[in-house]
């Protein structure tokens, strides 16, 4: 049943697509260049390990797994997040929100343990130019899961006290856009960094 604040408090404004999220679709475009350019350096600088490790010496796929799969599962729960907003069903949409925030959190705690491993390892970013362009990429993809995490954060929080109104709908529906790049990205540096790199493919 949909909530009493839902949909209808929108004042039968309806989504204009090409007018509200034209800003973020811009933003999701730079961003894709940004990570185009860290993509080319890494690749770049993979061979040149100087005395460190290469990417089949320390890149492993196995432990990579999990946060891969939570971080890909928090796009289906964002999305059964955004269906129960568009029912203006107020309380499925916090429960499975607050689901994918917790899932992007998990996700960089998984990270954080894998950079620190590296650490204890030294294999840091200024051990050699393909290290720091592991980090630099993967970090720089944490970054945005994190701003995304704190985001969440934030719309939960007009959720609550605002409820289902138009301008929380406008929100939840471009910050979907942002956090389904951000899923794809990693589908991209789980592929090229752990995939391929722990393979010895480059």
């Amino acid at each position: 049943m949909a909530d009493s604040a839902g949909i209808s408090s929108m004042n039968g404004r309806p989504w204009s697509e090409a007018d509200d999220r034209l800003g973020m679709w811009l933003f999701i475009g730079a961003e894709t260049v940004v990570f185009l350019c860290l993509f080319a350096t890494y690749l770049a600088l993979s061979s040149s390990t100087l005395e460190g490790p290469g990417p089949s010496e320390i890149l492993e796929l196995p432990p990579i797994l999990l946060p891969s799969a939570l971080l890909l599962l928090s796009s289906w729960t964002f999305h059964v997040a955004e269906k129960g907003l568009e029912a203006g069903q107020l309380k499925k949409t916090i429960i499975w929100l607050g689901m994918t925030m917790v899932l992007g959190f998990a996700f960089l705690g998984f990270e954080i343990h894998e950079f620190t491993l590296y650490a204890a390892e030294g294999a840091v970013l200024t051990e050699s130019p393909f290290l720091a362009g592991f980090f630099v990429l993967v970090g720089t993809h944490g970054a945005h899961v994190l701003f995304g995490s704190v985001w969440m954060a934030f719309l939960l929080g007009h959720l609550a006290s605002k409820k289902i109104v138009w301008t929380n709908w406008k929100r939840i529906r471009a910050f979907g856009l942002y956090w389904h790049f951000v899923d794809v990205v990693w589908v991209f540096i789980f592929t090229i960094v752990y995939v391929l790199g722990s393979q010895g493919m480059y």
